[in-house]
């Protein structure tokens, strides 16, 4: 075998591994990038049950200052 034909055959045989290693880098951002929209939507949703948690939390706290200023009338 010629020296060129063995350097392209080593080229080749680099190209196809770096090929590999390029889809696999794919594929882990991918990957990322669809534990980032989970995560995301997972953060939404814990906002909502917060936000919902503390607004009930704000009504009780309101109904009971009023039931308080009612009784020190008395």
């Amino acid at each position: 075998m010629k020296k060129k034909e063995y350097f392209e055959v080593i080229l080749e045989d680099m190209n196809s591994k770096f090929d590999l290693v390029f889809e696999n880098f794919q594929n882990l951002r991918d990957k990322i990038d669809e534990n980032k929209i989970d995560s995301d939507k997972r953060n939404d949703e814990t906002n909502k049950l917060l936000k919902f948690a503390y607004d009930d939390l704000d009504k009780k706290i309101q109904e009971n200052g009023l039931k308080i200023e009612e009784n020190s009338n008395l």
